[in-house]
């Protein structure tokens, strides 16, 4: 049995992944505005760990709650682990941006999955919050992608 405890330990990790891997992406690309669009997502997710930690190591919530779905963790261990962090030097900014397409979109499953989870409400309110956030990330990272690959114009 997993508990909403386990899969704040796998969100966490999802957030130190993706930190990493837009670090990566900036040493990476050579375009000055992209590396800041990469800081400015790393930041982001620092804050996330952080927020994430720190519901961890309050022990002001009940993180023994069953986990009644327990399909959410099977795409992080499969499709989404340290493996993926593989970079190499020849990486251009579109596998940079494709990966990270999956994993705001990962991001996004699993803050929906625990405020699915758990019974109190201001936990529940915070995964709703760090979900809509990962989302927008993903919105941003689809935008500069389909930019990159000339989908839309710089005016959309």
């Amino acid at each position: 049995m997993k508990y909403l405890s386990d899969l704040l330990n796998v969100a966490i990790q999802q957030e130190i992944r993706s930190q990493e891997l837009y670090r990566r992406g900036m040493e990476i690309v050579t375009d000055k505005e992209t590396k800041v669009f990469l800081k400015e997502l790393a930041d982001e997710e620092v804050q996330h760990e952080k927020l994430l930690v720190n519901v961890v190591e309050n022990g002001l919530y009940d993180l023994n709650v069953a986990v009644s779905d327990l399909s959410v963790f099977e795409p992080d261990e499969a499709s989404h682990g340290p493996e993926s962090l593989a970079f190499k030097p020849e990486w251009k900014m579109e596998e940079i941006l494709e990966l990270a397409l999956k994993r705001e979109f990962r991001a996004n499953q699993l803050f929906q999955a625990m405020a699915a989870t758990t019974v109190d409400q201001e936990l529940k309110t915070l995964f709703n919050k760090l979900a809509e956030e990962e989302i927008n990330h993903h919105r941003a990272v689809e935008k500069k992608y389909n930019l990159h690959k000339g989908l839309m114009g710089p005016e959309n």
